[in-house]
């Protein structure tokens, strides 16, 4: 098993072994007291979780509440490389109609403009979780993003309204956005 910080919020994780070869670990997040246990096991066709529970330890309790991280809902973030990941992005293509579900990297390029450079379908989406939103006149909403300046900082938490660009590229341009301070 191989590690790689690539950010403050993202650990890149490679494994190899044999079909059937399981490997467990156990990551810890020292600021939030908990601790995220897994077990994955390689199959023939690809390496899949056999285990996915997070083990939160709340401040004053001596019993940690289980919680599955299936059910945690992934925040948007923006890394100190200006990398903008959207887990869940709400696109409504015609107005009062049902959403189709996304989710999108894009990258900084200049002049306040984000280009996609990946997307796809997300198929289960845990409702209470906040999303972005796309409308039909494509203008993309991000009402929390967690910002990390730089690796190991502390995270801002902002908001953010951009624009589409017509062109040739997937290209949005941030019309507005601001910090949001918690009281």
């Amino acid at each position: 098993m191989e590690t790689d910080f690539i950010d403050g919020n993202t650990l890149k994780i490679g494994l190899s072994g044999r079909v059937g070869d399981e490997a467990a670990f156990t990551l810890t997040d020292a600021t939030l007291g908990g601790e995220r246990h897994f077990t994955i096991k390689i199959t023939a066709d690809a390496v899949e979780p056999t285990t996915d529970v997070m083990i939160i330890k709340p401040m004053g309790v001596s019993t940690p509440e289980v919680v599955n991280v299936s059910e945690v809902c992934e925040p948007i973030t923006l890394s100190s490389e200006l990398k903008l990941h959207i887990p869940v992005l709400k696109f409504t293509p015609i107005p009062n109609q049902t959403s189709i579900i996304y989710w999108a990297d894009l990258k900084y390029t200049d002049n306040l403009q984000f280009e996609v450079i990946e997307f796809g379908p997300v198929e289960k989406v845990i409702e209470t979780c906040e999303s972005a939103t796309l409308s039909s006149e494509f203008n993309l909403r991000i009402p929390t993003l967690q910002y990390t300046p730089s690796p190991g900082k502390t995270p801002w938490t902002m908001q953010a309204d951009l624009k589409f660009i017509a062109g040739g590229s997937l290209l949005f341009e941030v019309i507005k956005y601001s910090l949001i301070v918690s009281q």
